[in-house]
């Protein structure tokens, strides 16, 4: 579950998330008031090696 900072929404990761690439990561937006929430790796980019590049939230 996901939860906006500034206007209360909620919903799960693969919920109503506006989600906006940027770079190697995907950025998910709120779909109310538009504040990105968090920015997670893209599943089709990897480093150099295979492995992924891990993000964290503290909403996580």
């Amino acid at each position: 579950m996901l939860y906006c900072f500034d206007c209360g929404h909620e919903s799960p990761i693969e919920g109503d998330w506006n989600q906006r690439p940027n770079g190697d990561a995907v950025d998910y937006d709120c779909p109310v008031c538009r504040t990105t929430i968090t920015s997670r790796p893209r599943r089709d980019r990897h480093q150099p090696g295979g492995e992924a590049r891990l993000l964290h939230c503290s909403s996580d």
